[in-house]
């Protein structure tokens, strides 16, 4: 059968349709040499090693998916759920992610609602809620973020607020970070807190922070102020090492007016601190802890470096110097050691400042309690130590601060002075609890306050009484000071030794006692003028003892005494020297186996009881009887005589018997 022509409409409709075919790949085979051309006219610019990178690009359906790889190695990635518009190399994206790779291997992403991205420039331009994950737990947010330089550098265009570590939280204004090499960069009011409910809470204020993870160092700038539960550091500059787990500190180091506050464990419910000011602070932390281990405090040259203790009660101690270095343990300072222009102060927390005692030396060390007292201070140095009314000086002192206990002094001269006088020894002690100083051997002492050691002039001196011992006891409480091992004591030409001699400033009393030998002086302005020959021999008196009362204008030998005036010598059991009106010495009375001895002339006059007058120069002597023996070995006796020294002449007196002094 003879195949049956197709019909016309069906051929003109396969026509219709090859001719179309045609004109479609003409049209598509055109396209693409007008692109070609015009692409092959653009310069080609050099290309830098990290430009070499190979870029991937894939759009599927609405998604976008770009990839910059170096070496097999991807470096910049960015994928996104929509396109909402797209030029030649621009793209604005909708549910952005990136991928930054760091150069170690770990991996930062960023997301974000909007972005612009340019591929040939490797640069992102996010908005709408944008958020930043890394490793251990670091997260941030902001409303606008820039990437560039192919994930080298993020800058935020909005605050940020960010977490790390499950533990901090933090704001900042600005952030710029270099990802890749893991460094950040927060400026404008940083602030970095723990989260609520820390064990140790701790903050961070500052105008601008810069931590490089992989050096795990932070640098802050601009009012800095670090806490950590009730301690705070604040300065100008602070730099801290944290360590590995980036969780607890390792080191810290605080610039430039630096100030700061120690919280230490409470005392009885008492809370203690450590307040600190200096120029530049370094402290080493326990490691895995937050607790400091050692620290370093130094001073700028005019301001000096500062430790204060605080008792919570009011009392406070202050350690000052060029250069303080502190030991802790369990977080409490138990070592201080300080150098160059040290100065201790004690003081009440009052305005102005009371300052109870003062130290001064070149160097020192104080061992601190667990309570946070100050213990016991070392001091070297030309050292100067101000107590009260006191103050002292020597080359080395040793200071028991906590118990209110001894102040040690030693050195090539070692001084003390106080209102009592001056002491002078290679060691003195000063025990603060019972209010007494010890010196010793030698010692020498000036000492105020007690009048003059003269017969002939009792009243008060200009100068003060000088001693010499082997030691010394001073009390500040009784107001007395003890000398013993031959003292010597002596004011002007008037001399004095004895075993012991106790001075006492509230009685206003010398006691001199143990083998007590005077020598006194007359002075010539008191010696009467109508006595012609008048013997200007100094009096020498021996006795078990001697009690000087300035009040009274009284000195008082006994136990034996012998009083020897040029060729004159008397002997008694008791010797007292009353100073007459106006000062110089009137009556002298002898007590008890009263012997005269006139070398001179020959005479000796014995009796129970002598009275000399210095202005007749002679002497009533009483007795049961009194025996007056000459040269010549002639005796007479009777009730009274009275010798004159001047003409070696006596009379014979009578008396009644009731007159008669009793011996």
């Amino acid at each position: 059968m003879a195949a049956t022509p197709p019909s016309k409409p069906f051929v003109l409709l396969r026509r219709t349709l090859l001719l179309a075919f045609v004109v479609f790949l003409v049209v598509v085979a055109t396209t693409y040499v007008i692109r070609q051309r015009n692409r092959s006219t653009l310069p080609t610019p050099t290309r830098s090693p990290m430009e070499e990178a190979e870029p991937h690009l894939i759009l599927t359906g609405e998604g976008f998916d770009y990839a910059l790889t170096e070496e097999g190695k991807k470096l910049f990635h960015i994928r996104a759920k929509r396109i909402l518009s797209e030029g030649e190399d621009d793209y604005v994206l909708e549910e952005v992610e990136i991928e930054i790779t760091r150069d170690d291997g770990g991996i930062y992403q960023v997301e974000g609602g909007r972005a612009e991205v340019n591929l040939a420039t490797n640069r992102a331009t996010l908005d709408g809620g944008v958020r930043f994950h890394g490793p251990r737990g670091l997260e941030m947010t902001t409303e606008g973020l820039e990437v560039r330089h192919k994930g080298n550098l993020m800058v935020s265009s909005a605050p940020v607020e960010f977490g790390f570590l499950g533990r901090f939280t933090g704001r900042a204004d600005h952030l710029r970070a270099n990802a890749r090499k893991n460094n950040f960069v927060l400026a404008g009011e940083v602030a970095i807190d723990t989260f609520p409910g820390d064990e140790v809470p701790m903050s961070l204020r500052s105008l601008r922070l810069v931590y490089d993870r992989d050096i795990k160092l932070v640098r802050l700038e601009g009012n800095v102020e670090l806490r950590r539960a009730g301690s705070e550091i604040r300065a100008r500059r602070l730099a801290l090492k944290l360590a590995e787990d980036e969780n607890t500190l390792a080191f810290a180091r605080a610039y430039w007016e630096v100030e700061g506050r120690l919280e230490q464990e409470s005392s009885e419910g008492v809370p203690r601190a450590v307040e600190l000011s200096g120029n530049e602070l370094s402290i080493l932390f326990v490691e895995g802890t937050d607790q400091p281990l050692k620290a370093e405090l130094e001073g700028d040259g005019t301001r000096l470096a500062m430790l204060t203790f605080d008792d919570g009660l009011g009392l406070k101690q202050r350690i000052q110097s060029d250069y303080l270095l502190a030991d802790f343990d369990q977080g409490n300072p138990r070592l201080t050691q300080a150098f160059d222009r040290v100065q201790i102060d004690e003081f009440i927390a009052l305005a102005p400042e009371p300052v109870l005692r003062r130290i001064c030396a070149d160097s020192a060390e104080a061992s601190l309690l667990a309570s946070g007292d100050i213990d016991e201070v070392r001091l070297l140095g030309d050292v100067e130590v101000q107590d009260g009314e006191s103050h002292a000086h020597g080359d080395r002192v040793r200071a028991e601060f906590a118990t209110d206990g001894e102040v040690e002094l030693v050195g090539d001269l070692a001084r003390v002075w106080s209102p009592q006088g001056r002491l002078e020894a290679p060691r003195i002690v000063h025990n603060r609890a019972t209010g007494e100083i010890h010196a010793g051997e030698p010692v020498s002492a000036w000492v105020e306050g007690v009048g003059r050691l003269s017969p002939t002039g009792l009243e008060t001196g200009s100068e003060p009484i000088r001693v010499q011992g082997r030691e010394a006891v001073w009390s500040e409480a009784a107001q007395t000071v003890l000398f013993r091992g031959d003292v010597r004591a002596w004011q002007g030409e008037n001399f004095m030794l004895a075993d012991e001699l106790l001075g006492d400033t509230t009685a206003s009393t010398l006691t001199a006692t143990g083998s007590v030998r005077t020598t006194w002086h007359p002075e010539p302005e008191k010696t009467p003028k109508d006595v012609e020959g008048l013997p200007a021999e100094p009096l020498e008196v021996d006795a078990p003892k001697l009690v000087y009362d300035q009040k009274a204008g009284v000195l008082t030998y006994s136990g034996g005494v012998q009083a020897v005036q040029g060729l004159r010598l008397i002997r008694c059991q008791e010797l007292l020297a009353n100073q007459a009106e106006g000062g110089g010495v009137g009556e002298i009375t002898c007590r008890g186996q009263v012997l005269i001895d006139d070398k001179k002339s020959g005479n000796t006059v014995a009796g129970d009881v002598a009275v000399y007058n210095p202005t007749s120069r002679s002497a009533r002597v009483t007795g049961r009887p009194v025996v007056l023996k000459d040269s010549k070995g002639t005796e007479i006796r009777g009730p009274v005589v009275v010798y004159d020294f001047v003409t070696a002449t006596a009379q014979i007196q009578s008396e009644p018997e009731d007159e008669i002094e009793s011996p």
